[in-house]
């Protein structure tokens, strides 16, 4: 049974959470503040004190229960319920609350430029004077897009037998190629090679995109062989529908040489449209990116990649000339959605099932054929009312015909409102349309912001893929991060840590300083105090890792009088959770971890006086692993965590806290828990991997009355089945005993997510590399004997919900999908293209029926509990370790 427990100064009460579950925050304060004056006077209040005076105030961190919101709706009372744990609450002045300064809405946040916002009626020639020409309009040029190379100067020789040079030129809307590759004449490789050739697309300017742009890379051929870059293995692949022949005064096969490979050695993406909508022309100078071999750190050649210029001075520059016109060409605005916007075809029986089977079954990953897309293209209107069919829509699109793209922008306003996994499809780097954006962002603005948060990370990098810095998801973002202080900590945090990436930022710079300059003076002080803190501990962390320290005791020694002589703030919030205030930091009880990169166990003085019973607060900082890959699986933990409650299904889930402060380090929340490999060893030694019942007798230890015993088991069984599906559908890898705790309530919950999606670790034997982890998740016979056995009540039930969570994340397949999709740009190793996504598809089996995936995972759950090579691999684990 659950209860409340109410603080005051000198005492306390407390209620069953039952009795005041559907009220609201006011009532629940108003009812248990003391009537009797005596009363007051003990719990250290005055006698004429009365409750509309105090709100209630989550013990220990900065979150307050108020309002006429039902008590239950509450998303700290709801963790509480969630994990079975007791509410504390205290009672505290209204004065004591922080005020919000008032956001600077009014001032533009973002200094614009002058944009044209002119119709085609506007714009058009016909029937004016020479005299009264202003401008013209882009869907009036019918002449042929065009591009002249000149020649590229910087251009080093980054290895030996490198032959000749050229350049190769390909429009692209999205990643769909609107053109063949051009390639100017090929010369000999020097460092300033120059060509003066026109490309020639055949295509008009009138059917160019809005937001097409040509994708720019300098070549070099090598005189042997080389293996192929990343670049080029990773090429979209072309669609023979719009492919546009290029027309050139010399094509890339004349004099040109057979022997040795085409490789990238620059690139840029060059939008062809202005911020102004104006058309771009005239002769410009390109600063081209640098082919890295480090993909995490380098940028990649794609199409999709940034369309901001390289800042380094040493960067090749291309000079190039783009056709001139004796006015601006300007790019139209849509015409107003029509009213009376007829029905169109309606399609049969037959084809509205094989419809409707392409709306549920076909992802971002799938793609759509040809005969599929023109039945989507025949049946548009038709489909107006199924807002998953819009993705699919926008693929069947001929984007170069102008009038199809007008009717599609045309339709928004009447299509079905889109679900959160549409419009992050949307937001997409295959829909680079300004419309379309837009329609997504006034979707956006439509939802609760507690949803908006749960995709935050998304759509920070949704800006990567748009066209120019000053965009409508800019500008929302930034609004919600000045309304609301906690989505403005987790903004700032996910822009900060992606502000070294040199590709990105200009544009993170800008949005960060426009957010800094409006959030106000408490809450820049605050993160000011927390970016502080982090790089004190950042150059603490490195050099703990130092060569001159040969042990763990001098590790120790230094750690201790590094802290001790640090200028840490005496108080700051963890950057993980914005509501937890952290005091002084207590040398004596910190340490680190013992593990390769060293991670820090850091100890600091409870810096909220209202939680006396927590009197130390723990936290983690990493350095020198990426835990961008930790906080994007923590994440997905807590997004299958939602989708399962929406079904009616809690697994009491333990996503804890963590984030990437900058490159190579973050801050984890630290959990009150015990490794496997820490229950093994101390109740059982080496050999306790083998002890099936160790675990469970453990759990009896913790867990004295047997009220608590029966809790702990059935939520010991509960999370155990979240994490067996959870980690399966994910692909998590390097699955060993110390990744892996147990709280003395029960929660069973997994750490450490340095390998998704199917990348797990291997060990070399006689030379030959053997994969350590051989079953699909850690389901051992001593987790099975906690639940009773196979024949166990708990274990049957832990088979029941397992099965269930797992058909629930079949049905949200496309959310999972979308999610991830979106993060491609953020420099993940193990997720780099839309190939390492695929790996859901193969685990979520969406080519089985519903029976058919039940009995797969059902046969998992029997193979792996079967298997013995966890043991071992635990085994292995505790002997290195020891």
């Amino acid at each position: 049974m659950l209860f409340i427990q109410f603080f005051f100064p000198t005492g306390s009460t407390k209620s069953q959470l039952s009795e005041l579950f559907d009220k609201s925050a006011d009532f629940v304060r108003d009812e248990m503040f003391p009537k009797d004056p005596v009363k007051r006077t003990l719990y250290g209040l005055t006698e004429d004190a009365k409750a509309t005076d105090y709100v209630l105030k989550v013990a220990g961190i900065s979150d307050y229960i108020t309002g006429d919101t039902p008590f239950v709706d509450f998303v700290h009372v709801r963790e509480c319920l969630i994990r079975k744990e007791h509410v504390d609450l205290w009672y505290v002045g209204k004065p004591c609350i922080p005020g919000d300064e008032e956001p600077k809405l009014n001032t533009p946040l973002l200094d614009p430029a002058e944009r044209y916002s002119l119709l085609q009626s506007d714009l058009t020639i016909n029937g004016k004077l020479h005299t009264n020409i202003a401008a013209l309009s882009l869907w009036e040029i019918n002449q042929k897009l065009r591009i002249r190379i000149f020649g590229c100067e910087n251009v080093a020789d980054i290895e030996e037998g490198l032959s000749y040079v050229y350049v190769q030129c390909t429009l692209y809307h999205g990643t769909t190629p609107l053109s063949a590759p051009g390639c100017t004449k090929q010369v000999a490789y020097s460092a300033s090679p120059t060509w003066y050739q026109w490309l020639t697309y055949d295509i008009a300017l009138r059917n160019v995109p809005q937001d097409a742009r040509i994708h720019i890379q300098v070549k070099a051929i090598t005189k042997g062989q080389r293996k192929k870059s990343v670049t080029e293995e990773n090429k979209p692949k072309s669609s023979k529908k719009n492919l546009q022949p290029i027309k050139s005064d010399t094509l890339k096969g004349e004099n040109s040489t057979s022997v040795g490979e085409d490789i990238c050695i620059a690139w840029i993406n060059l939008s062809l449209i202005d911020f102004r909508s104006c058309l771009k022309t005239g002769k410009m100078t390109l600063s081209c990116w640098d082919i890295d071999e480090d993909i995490e750190d380098g940028t990649m050649a794609l199409p999709d990649s940034v369309v901001s210029q390289n800042p380094v001075p040493s960067s090749v520059l291309l000079k190039i000339e783009l056709d001139e016109f004796m006015f601006p060409v300007v790019v139209p605005s849509y015409p107003p959605p029509l009213a009376d916007l007829d029905q169109g075809p309606i399609p049969s029986p037959s084809e509205q099932s094989r419809l409707e089977a392409l709306m549920y079954n076909v992802d971002a990953l799938t793609g759509l054929n040809e005969k599929e897309k023109e039945m989507i293209w025949k049946y548009r209107r038709f489909l107006k009312n199924y807002d998953q069919a819009l993705p699919k829509l926008l693929q069947s699109v001929d984007w170069c015909h102008q009038e199809n793209v007008e009717e599609i922008v045309q339709m928004l306003d009447v299509w079905a409102p889109p679900r959160m996994e549409v419009i992050l499809e949307l937001l997409s780097c295959r829909t680079p349309c300004r419309p379309i954006r837009n329609y997504a962002v006034s979707c956006l603005e439509k939802l609760d912001i507690h949803l908006v948060s749960t995709y935050l990370l998304q759509l920070v990098e949704a800006l990567k893929y748009e066209t120019y810095h000053d965009s409508p998801l800019a500008r929302f973002l930034l609004k919600r991060a000045l309304e609301n202080r906690e989505f403005g900590h987790y903004f700032f945090w996910h822009l900060r840590s992606t502000i070294e990436r040199l590709e990105h930022r200009v544009r993170i710079g800008l949005v960060l300083e426009a957010f800094i300059r409006g959030c106000g003076d408490e809450q820049r002080v605050r993160l000011l105090s927390q970016v502080r803190a982090c790089t004190i501990l950042r150059g603490i962390a490195q050099n703990l890792k130092s060569e001159k320290y040969q042990n763990d005791a001098q590790r120790k020694a230094y750690l201790l009088e590094a802290l001790h002589t640090s200028d840490l703030p005496e108080s700051f919030s963890p950057v993980f959770n914005p509501y937890i205030m952290l005091g002084k930091i207590i040398p004596r009880e910190c340490t680190f971890f013992d593990s390769k990169k060293k991670p820090l166990l850091l100890a600091f003085e409870n810096g909220d006086s209202s939680n006396s019973e927590k009197k130390i607060m723990r936290v983690i900082f990493k350095h020198g692993d990426d835990i961008t890959q930790d906080m994007v699986t923590i994440q997905m933990l807590k997004l299958m965590e939602s989708m399962w409650q929406q079904s009616a299904l809690d697994l009491y889930m333990m996503p804890y806290g963590c984030i990437r402060t900058g490159k190579n380090c973050g801050m984890i929340e630290f959990v009150d828990a015990m490794t496997l490999a820490d229950i093994m060893l101390e109740h059982g030694g080496v050999t306790g991997v083998f002890r099936a019942d160790l675990l469970k007798e453990w759990l009896s230890q913790q867990n004295t009355y047997k009220v608590d015993l029966d809790r702990a088991l059935q939520l010991f069984t509960m999370t155990c089945a979240g994490y067996c599906v959870a980690t399966y559908v994910l692909g998590i890898g390097d699955r060993h005993s110390s990744n892996i705790m147990v709280k003395r309530n029960g929660a069973y919950f997994h750490i450490d997510f340095g390998h998704f999606l199917g990348n797990v670790k291997y060990f070399e034997v006689l030379g030959l590399n053997i994969k350590r982890e051989r079953v699909p998740f850690v389901f051992t016979s001593t987790l099975a004997f906690v639940m009773g056995g196979r024949d166990g009540e708990l274990f049957k039930q832990f088979e029941s919900v397992a099965c269930r969570a797992f058909s629930v994340l079949r049905k949200h397949s496309h959310l999972l999908v979308n999610t991830l999709s979106l993060l491609l740009k953020a420099g993940m190793p193990e997720l780099q293209t839309t190939k390492d996504i695929e790996y859901l598809h193969s685990t979520l089996l969406l080519h089985k029926s519903e029976s058919q995936a039940a009995n797969h995972f059902q046969s998992l759950i029997n193979d792996t509990l079967k298997d013995k090579s966890t043991a071992l691999n635990f085994l292995a684990h505790t002997l290195k370790h020891l």
